[in-house]
């Protein structure tokens, strides 16, 4: 491998690396690993451990608009969600 291939490979590495530490601290702040487009939330995944959750209206400051269909998939612990106005599509 080249020294310009192994920087490539080292930056990207770097890149995934900050990209995860920054989903890990957005889901130690809200349970949820979620990303913002065109300033709306999705939330993709969530990892707490209430059995009741109430999908919060903002998150990071941004409104929650889509929930992915996947957001609680396998969790049989939960017994129910409250989901709040203005979050457009499950998907």
């Amino acid at each position: 491998m080249s020294e310009l291939d192994n920087r490539f490979v080292q930056t990207y590495q770097q890149q995934k690396i900050n990209y995860f530490m920054l989903l890990r601290q957005q889901a130690e702040d809200t349970a949820y690993i979620w990303k913002v487009e065109n300033d709306e939330a999705t939330l993709i995944y969530y990892i707490g451990d209430k059995q009741n959750i109430r999908v919060p209206r903002k998150i990071g400051g941004y409104p929650v608009k889509y929930i992915e269909a996947t957001c609680y998939n396998d969790l049989d612990f939960i017994q129910s969600v409250t989901i709040p106005e203005g979050v457009l599509t499950i998907d």
